[in-house]
């Protein structure tokens, strides 16, 4: 059986060594005050690590799922899973997460590709 843990750990290494400082963010179980127009209560969940910028192929780039100025995000699978919508902050400046997707070969993450926007 092939050892996946040492996959993530090498993904990790790599990205670390060559990605930037990144912390994504989530609030969770807020509510929705309509009279203020702010959200109240929930809890905050915070993921830090180092991410590797990568560009979306032009081919990729169709106006609508994918943007000009969007990008993917390689962060490490050792610092948590980021989800959709959560807050991406990366180079000091933040984005929204589009879409996740993990690699996870039989079931183990092993990193997370991010596609981001501002």
């Amino acid at each position: 059986m092939f050892n996946y843990a040492g996959m993530e750990a090498t993904a990790t290494a790599l990205i670390n060594h060559f990605g930037a400082d990144t912390t994504i963010t989530r609030t969770g179980g807020a509510t929705f005050n309509p009279g203020t127009g702010s959200y109240t209560g929930g809890s905050v969940t915070t993921l830090t690590g180092k991410g590797v910028r990568m560009r979306f192929d032009n081919s990729e780039i169709d106006g609508e799922i994918v943007k000009r100025g969007d990008f993917r995000l390689l962060f490490g699978a050792a610092s948590g899973a980021p989800e959709v919508d959560d807050n991406v902050e990366f180079s000091s400046n933040d984005y929204r997460a589009m879409q996740v997707k993990a690699t996870s070969p039989a079931g183990t993450a092993v990193m997370y590709d991010i596609h981001c926007r501002r």
